[in-house]
């Protein structure tokens, strides 16, 4: 490849009425009991799941937390060969969608945890259990994980896009430099099939989390 397109390449990728406020402050602060109070009298998940479905989902939750670790692996696999990346497109391509592979992996088991979760929170009401959080289409989410959940996969979604635009930027760089073993070679063929949907799937899994809510009177005993 010749200089010029490698330095493209490198381009490429790099004010207060007291009384009144007495009053209100008053009233806040009785409206925060009374609503502690009700969530207090609200059964836990455990009671109203049962032992064997609560252990089923602390089962679902540990294997969710661990395809969660696969994250800073791929992101520490990606920023190594990034170093390298524009010496040769093909290989760049290559290491692109073979990470894209475990994305795409982890994706769908991620998401068939969160149908199974779902499912074995089916029967119960948000609002009357601690601990369920509801989103688009009633579907149920775990609340004590929520936050977490959220967090991850915002991250999730953000190195998914960082992952595609490698691939778009390794693109540019070999249809300048008229590289056919790039651009013909499987990996890219499905990388531009796939590629977008990979991003959109990923997405949606973050969409999820982004849109479920908890109720409130059950909220203080779940933060």
């Amino acid at each position: 490849m010749s200089i010029a397109v490698q330095t493209s390449y490198s381009a490429n990728l790099k004010f207060v009425d007291r009384t009144s406020t007495t009053s209100n402050v008053q009233k806040s602060s009785a409206s925060t009991t009374s609503g502690s109070a009700r969530a207090a009298q609200l059964p836990s998940l455990e009671e109203t799941l049962g032992p064997d479905n609560f252990k089923q989902l602390e089962k679902l939750r540990a294997r969710k937390e661990a395809l969660m670790g696969r994250l800073p692996d791929l992101q520490s696999r990606f920023d190594s060969a990034e170093k390298s990346f524009g010496a040769n497109l093909k290989d760049d391509i290559d290491e692109i969608v073979d990470i894209g592979r475990t994305v795409f992996r982890t994706t769908l088991q991620l998401k068939n945890i969160e149908k199974k979760i779902s499912a074995l929170l089916g029967d119960v009401d948000p609002a009357g259990v601690a601990g369920v959080a509801e989103g688009k289409g009633n579907q149920k989410f775990d609340a004590e994980t929520l936050q977490k959940d959220r967090a991850f996969a915002a991250d999730f979604k953000s190195f998914t896009e960082k992952l595609f635009g490698a691939y778009e930027t390794t693109k540019d760089s070999a249809q300048q430099a008229h590289d056919r073993d790039a651009l013909k070679s499987h990996s890219m063929k499905l990388a531009d099939k796939h590629g977008r949907k990979l991003v959109n799937l990923v997405s949606n899994y973050q969409s999820n989390f982004a849109n479920a809510t908890v109720q409130s009177s059950s909220l203080s005993l779940i933060v």
